[in-house]
């Protein structure tokens, strides 16, 4: 029971929308809610500090606790992961034609196509318009 009780909360992190997930854990949990809204709160308020304190991690600054620097460390080897992925995401965009180049880049133009009057009307019909061929095997 315990082990579905993660793999469900798992589930809905992943593939609920924020927007939902945000209500469903307000009714559900809402010390988790009160928590997240609370730190959303303080990264907001404290958004300038931050970003400078990332400025200065970034130009080789030390670190106040060897807890902060590992954590940067990570962070910051996941966000290069991700620009990386996002990359080649677009190499490989450039890469592969379109996708709508590539469904319709066989339809006939309407003048190459036969005149209307020479489409039959029924299934039977257009069978019989049909070439046959023998092949020998």
């Amino acid at each position: 029971m315990y082990m579905s009780f993660d793999v469900d909360k798992i589930t809905l992190e992943c593939f609920v929308n924020k927007q939902t997930y945000q209500k469903y854990l307000a009714k559900i949990n809402p010390q988790d809610y009160l928590k997240q809204q609370e730190m959303k709160r303080e990264i907001e308020t404290h958004r300038e500090e931050l970003m400078q304190r990332f400025q200065n991690y970034l130009d080789g600054k030390e670190f106040e606790t060897s807890s902060i620097k590992n954590a940067f460390s990570e962070f910051t080897k996941e966000c290069v992961l991700l620009i990386e992925r996002e990359s080649e995401a677009d190499v490989e965009e450039k890469i592969l034609p379109d996708e709508d180049d590539v469904i319709f880049s066989n339809i006939p133009k309407e003048d190459e196509l036969e005149p209307k009057d020479s489409i039959p009307k029924d299934s039977i019909e257009y069978w019989k318009m049909q070439k046959v061929f023998k092949q020998s095997f």
